[in-house]
């Protein structure tokens, strides 16, 4: 439809093949015309070339607007039937696809949830190497600081005990 300056290609069809109708009538009554007062005057007569001039004007506002595609309004009636083929074509196409859509749209969605139940909740990233040396609890600062407050503890009760043998002996 863009590429043919389409905007409703029924009501176009329809407004061009009227219009087009009224502009070849109109030329026709004119040469009608034309004719009449050919046998009733001479040809040099004033009448008859403005009936002329005017059948060319109106034959080249005809071709204008009817047989050159890029006017705004009117479809190009040379045209006209290839272009009503390939919209047809494409808005078939249009439907079709869009059916297809309406179809196959549910069940691609399911798919998906489907998908996403079946993934696993946990994940492995790094399988569990044993380690070459060990990391914690660290036994030999437990048992140094352990040592520390025993001997502390055991200073503080000697301490104590000897300032109460102190104070008892004196």
């Amino acid at each position: 439809m863009k590429k043919n300056d389409i905007i409703s290609i029924s009501d176009q069809v329809q407004y061009t093949i009227e219009n087009a109708a009224k502009l070849r009538a109109t030329i026709d009554s004119k040469k009608i015309q034309l004719k009449i007062k050919q046998n009733l005057y001479n040809n040099d007569n004033l009448l008859i070339e403005n009936l002329k001039k005017e059948i060319a004007l109106l034959n080249e506002t005809y071709k204008k607007n009817f047989m050159k595609k890029g006017n705004d309004i009117y479809l190009d009636l040379t045209n006209l039937t290839s272009a009503q083929l390939t919209y047809v074509r494409l808005k078939r196409m249009i439907e079709f696809y869009s059916q297809l859509l309406e179809f196959i749209a549910p069940q691609y969605e399911q798919a998906r949830i489907e998908e996403i139940k079946k993934l696993p909740t946990f994940q492995i990233i790094d399988r569990a190497v044993r380690p070459e040396l060990k990391f914690k609890p660290k036994r030999a600062l437990i048992v140094i600081a352990v040592t520390f407050l025993y001997v502390l503890l055991l200073l503080s009760l000697i301490l104590i005990l000897d300032s109460q043998t102190s104070t008892q002996k004196s």
